[in-house]
């Protein structure tokens, strides 16, 4: 055998590889869930689809998670990290952690909340090491941590959720 069949052989062996890699891994850690309702508007819609990916390898502020809570599955803007004191008063959220001791509004300069929409709610509370804050962009008509409390990452199902 020549060898650039030999190469060829072993070059198309490596994409088959690749491409089964990559279907293995779509279809054990990527889900497309249906968002139910209207607490995340604008950002997402009633009915829409999302790709999320399943587990909690890494949660960052702004995030979008997926998670149950009382045999429900539910969809939230991870607004307060592990360790933060969340505070809503007067209608903003400011978040208060040893990176910014004096607090910072997370959803300032933020394009998922609607102009001069105001978080309702008189909430002061410390997250634990395995805790959450999560909020729907439609801050007026959203159940979220608000409701039920913080989000625990045992419930977290699926994050880095992306329209479809």
């Amino acid at each position: 055998m020549s060898k650039s069949k030999k190469t060829l052989i072993y070059s198309l062996s490596i994409v088959v590889v690749i491409i089964v890699g990559l279907l293995i891994f779509g279809l054990t850690k990527v889900k497309v869930y249906s968002v139910n309702g209207p607490s995340m508007k604008p950002t997402l819609t009633n009915g829409q689809k999302v790709i999320a990916v399943k587990g909690t390898l890494n949660i960052y502020r702004g995030d979008i998670v997926i998670f149950k809570e009382k045999n429900a599955q539910y969809i939230s803007r991870v607004i307060g990290l592990p360790g933060d004191q969340v505070v809503i008063k007067d209608g903003t959220v400011t978040i208060f952690n040893q990176a910014s001791p004096k607090g910072f509004n997370p959803d300032r300069g933020q394009s998922y909340l609607t102009k001069n929409e105001k978080t309702a709610g008189n909430i002061n509370l410390k997250l634990t090491i395995n805790q959450y804050f999560g909020l729907g962009d439609n801050r007026s008509n959203s159940l979220d941590s608000r409701d039920y409390g913080p989000i625990t990452k045992s419930s977290i199902i699926a994050t880095d959720a992306r329209v479809e």
